[in-house]
């Protein structure tokens, strides 16, 4: 019997199976299974049953899935006008489904959507054919030729194999799948077969004494202090590795380590943390309790508040504000092993009179570090925290747009700085790379009318690194914000937020978050190894996701932000050379730029409240020449050879997880 199940006043389903129950929230689905489904290759689909159903599908909805405890929801691709679906992999079985969508239209209809889901288990053959159709369409959509994606895969199928060519194939698909192909459950497998093996000395300079917060009676300066008890597993190595970690730096007042959740006895929710980043901790505690202080300086604390030992969230923060310990990688260091495992009900969020707490200590130590007054408000995610400037002064910023032709991207992106942007003390310098549209000459005359706006003449072959070190040269502001022309402003205080960060004193590159047109992430900060050189962090994740342990609704250190939108001060940009127009006319050039800044001792910071769509590479077209290919090579081999160290071990990343895709998820396999 078919079950139809209400979940928004205008939304809702019938589910074609037995196989499974729903239970609800209003913009999710959770299709729990009641028996067992068989595994291999799968298939679901979305398909609207009345006309109301169908104009939601035309219109701004987007129907996203998740698998079990898979922190990725991917989109349902579409179809046809009237049907979703996605094909995917399943080495174990389904839970559960969980359906979420979002709908931008506010649009309200006497008639409710009506759509009918269908699961069920396909062939191969079958999975082949969908994904090979649905890439087809998608590239054909694009302007491709429709057989391209044929050819291509039948070519990779002769000259290494099916298993390449199927890999190929799902990439191209839905990126976000194509781990599933080794495994569905990323966290089982990696503690299986790819966990490494922790490197400990034999015998470490002094055995220090480690102690819970239980002893904190009988203190001792010289021991060490866990908020973590007896409810705890510790690692067998748990004493080691830290009496390691700690005799390698004399400077630590606090350690911390990775640490995972264990439910129904299995090891879940590995949190595999980046090193120190004072950001990112006052935006979300991505710390928690897995970390330990020097018994010296809980003395200091303790005697100025000896409750503190009852509220051990709260301990870090107090230490910070206090004074007690410096902010710095020195002082507080990280232990990149999964060392405890807590018991799954420590994994609940702060409570709201904790979280109030909590923020008025983040308060605290913003107004201790910030340009003007400060104010806290809960952020885009549970548990986490957002601080707002009010700066004192609006320094005057040069925005940097490089263009040719391209005019209706072009005045896109103009029109929404200018229309869209609430920072007043800006200029507009769109650099003209040799344009011969008659419309897009006339618009340049046309928007220059606007005095906010000049336009440059950059009389030369496209070299992306020497147009915007032109413009920088030319332009009056203190800071530049280097932007695509292929970019749309979508929230006014973008340039507010990335400006309350960039002028700090020890902040050199400020990033922002962009999407693809679907609301799909294409740029939450760069993270170095990816793809053997560096990638996107949570690419394809969806626009409101909180991504892995809130990353992407937290502001925080990267090593590297895109200059799609990357706003610096002129005096740094001028001290480090501008961007690379030797040796990196078109791409990597910002990674290098953001990597020289960082080497002077600048932290680079990206913000999920500055929010700009990117049409990405509209306008320059693809590497698909011999000449094209040859450059993008030579970018390459740049890149591995000056930045080598950085490729291989990126201190805002973990070395746990992937480096083969750009969605956070676990490291399978340590050949790459």
């Amino acid at each position: 019997m078919d079950k139809t199940i209400k979940i928004k006043p205008t939304i809702k389903f019938e589910v074609k199976s037995k196989r499974w129950k729903i239970k609800f929230t209003s913009s999710s689905a959770k299709l729990i299974a009641i028996e067992p489904h068989k595994l291999g290759w799968q298939r679901i689909t979305l398909a609207a049953k009345n006309p109301a159903a169908l104009k939601k599908l035309q219109g701004t909805i987007n129907f996203y899935l998740r698998q079990n405890d898979n922190i990725a929801s991917v989109s349902l691709i579409k179809e046809s006008p009237r049907k979703l679906a996605l094909v995917f992999y399943r080495h174990n079985p389904l839970n559960h489904l969980v359906l979420e969508w979002h709908d931008e239209s506010n649009e309200r209809s006497n008639e409710k959507a009506l759509f009918v889901i269908k699961h069920r288990a396909i062939t191969a053959t079958k999975a082949w054919f969908y994904m090979l159709q649905s890439v087809a369409k998608r590239k054909s959509n694009n302007g491709e030729k429709h057989s391209q994606i044929y050819r291509i895969t039948r070519a990779r199928q002769k000259r290494q194999g099916t298993t390449h060519a199927l890999k190929k194939l799902v990439q191209e698909y839905q990126p976000l799948l194509t781990h599933q192909l080794i495994t569905c459950e990323p966290y089982q497998y990696w503690r299986l077969y790819a966990e490494p093996k922790l490197s400990v000395s034999q015998s470490t300079v002094k055995k220090i004494q480690i102690n819970s917060f239980a002893k904190l009676n009988e203190l001792n300066e010289n021991h060490w202090y866990t908020p973590l008890g007896d409810d705890v597993t510790n690692a067998r190595q748990f004493d080691k590795a830290i009496n390691e970690a700690i005799s390698a730096h004399p400077q630590a007042e606090v350690v911390y380590w990775d640490h995972d959740y264990l439910a129904d006895g299995h090891r879940v929710q590995p949190q595999f943390k980046p090193s120190w980043d004072a950001d990112y901790f006052m935006s979300y505690d991505y710390i928690g309790l897995a970390f330990a202080v020097k018994g010296s300086v809980l003395k200091q604390l303790m005697s100025h508040n000896v409750e503190l030992k009852h509220r051990p969230h709260l301990l870090l923060l107090n230490l910070l504000v206090g004074g007690h310990i410096q902010s710095s990688q020195q002082s507080i260091v990280h232990i990149g092993a999964v060392l405890q495992h807590l018991p799954a009900t420590q994994s609940v969020w702060l409570n709201a009179k904790q979280m109030e707490a909590r923020q008025t200590l983040v308060l605290q130590w913003y107004q201790q570090h910030q340009l003007g007054s400060v104010s806290v408000e809960s952020g885009f995610s549970v548990g986490v925290t957002k601080a707002s400037i009010s700066l004192s002064e609006q320094p005057k910023i040069s925005i940097i747009i490089p263009t040719r032709d391209a005019l209706e991207v072009t005045k896109t992106c103009v029109d929404s700085v200018l229309h869209k942007t609430s920072y007043a003390n800006y200029e507009i310098i769109i650099v003209d790379n040799q344009s011969s549209d008659p419309k897009t000459l006339a618009w340049f005359d046309e928007v220059a009318q606007d005095e906010r706006v000049k336009v440059l003449a950059y009389n030369a072959p496209f070299n992306y690194s020497a147009i915007n070190n032109f413009a920088v040269a030319h332009a009056t502001g203190d800071w530049v914000c280097l932007l695509n022309n292929d970019t749309e402003v979508i929230n006014a205080g973008w340039l507010t937020e990335m400006a309350q960060y960039a002028l700090r004193g020890d902040v050199g590159c400020v990033g922002a978050k962009l999407y693809y047109h679907d609301n799909t992430i294409q740029h939450a900060g760069v993270v170095m190894g990816l793809w053997g050189l560096a990638g996107h962090s949570h690419k394809f994740f969806l626009r409101h996701a909180p991504g892995y342990m809130n990353r992407l609704a937290s502001v925080q250190k990267y090593s590297a932000v895109t200059a799609a939108c990357l706003l610096v001060n002129k005096a740094i940009y001028q001290r480090v050379d501008g961007l690379n127009e030797d040796d990196l006319t078109v791409a990597f050039n910002d990674v290098d730029f953001c990597l020289k800044v960082q080497a002077l001792g600048y932290h680079n910071i990206w913000t999920p409240y500055a929010e700009l769509y990117h049409y990405e590479s509209k306008s320059r077209g693809k590497d698909d020449t011999p000449e094209k290919q040859a450059r993008e090579a030579g970018e390459i081999e740049y890149m591995r050879r000056v930045w080598s160290s950085e490729i291989a071990n990126d201190p805002c990343y973990s070395v746990n997880l992937t480096r083969e895709n750009e969605d956070f998820n676990i490291r399978l396999s340590f050949d790459v």
